[in-house]
């Protein structure tokens, strides 16, 4: 009746994978702009991770690095630094984006997590 349609090896209605399409590609450029929203919000905040005493590297993980972030993503951030130095590097890290408040704390979810590291 021509109400199906085979599309490779799935069966779809006629005219759903159109709106499935409209909707991936609709979330897609929004997932592209928070992206870059938050990139850039990363990497104003690269002197600060400079200014760590005995860190030696930053990386970004997670949703910010797999490019799946929502409005309400975090920063999922990886610090390496020198060994035998890990508290030291902890606590100016801490007390650096704490003091700006951008340190994510342990009862941060959903909006409270948004943009902090």
């Amino acid at each position: 009746s021509g109400k199906v349609r085979r599309e490779g090896d799935f069966f779809a209605a006629v005219g759903l994978i159109d709106k499935l399409a409209e909707k991936i590609e609709s979330a897609r450029i929004e997932q592209d702009f928070f992206l870059e929203k938050k990139w850039d919000e990363t990497l104003k905040h690269r002197p600060l991770f400079s200014a760590v005493p005995f860190l030696d590297f930053a990386c970004v993980f997670g949703s910010l690095a797999f490019g799946n972030v929502k409005e309400d993503s975090d920063f999922d951030i990886l610090l390496g630094c020198r060994k035998g130095r890990i508290f030291t590097a902890r606590f100016f890290a801490m007390l650096f984006f704490g003091a700006i408040g951008k340190r994510r704390g342990s009862a941060d979810f959903g909006q409270r997590a948004r943009n902090k590291f």
